[in-house]
């Protein structure tokens, strides 16, 4: 028996839209400007009502880590910084660094039998302009 693709579950379906080209969609708060992912209906700080916001194409690796769970190869998933929110995926592309940069990419998602699309982080060989190691230690 193959694999089926199919639709994604409700609360990824409002994540992201897969494009061309992907990108992910959050909420900006019609009274105090806050921006949460995921998009919600009403502010996590005020409680107003928000607007559909796209997020930039590209973003910033913050964090990552590698999960080993024993049924399979690892795991590599990184929170990365897209415009004002930071946002959890699976990284693929290049190994990952602090710093690099990121684009939203799509990719299958769910156990065989039950796959849908998603979305993940393809994590690019350069670090965007601009880009300065946190003198806290924080960075590369």
């Amino acid at each position: 028996m193959g694999s089926s693709e199919i639709t994604p579950p409700e609360g990824l379906a409002g994540r992201f839209d897969p494009g061309p080209p992907p990108r992910l969609l959050a909420s900006r708060c019609r009274s105090c400007g806050q921006v949460a992912f995921p998009a919600g209906p009403h502010c996590p700080r005020c409680w107003a009502g928000t607007e559909r916001l796209t997020l930039p194409a590209e973003g910033t690796l913050y964090t990552f880590t590698t999960i080993h769970d024993g049924g399979g190869p690892p795991r590599v998933l990184g929170y990365a910084d897209f415009g004002p929110v930071r946002v959890l995926a699976p990284l693929a592309g290049a190994p990952p660094r602090i710093g690099a940069r990121v684009t939203v990419t799509v990719t299958t998602l769910g156990p065989p039998g039950a796959r849908y699309p998603g979305y993940a982080f393809a994590v690019s060989r350069t670090r965007p302009a601009g880009y300065a190691p946190d003198p806290a230690g924080g960075g590369p």
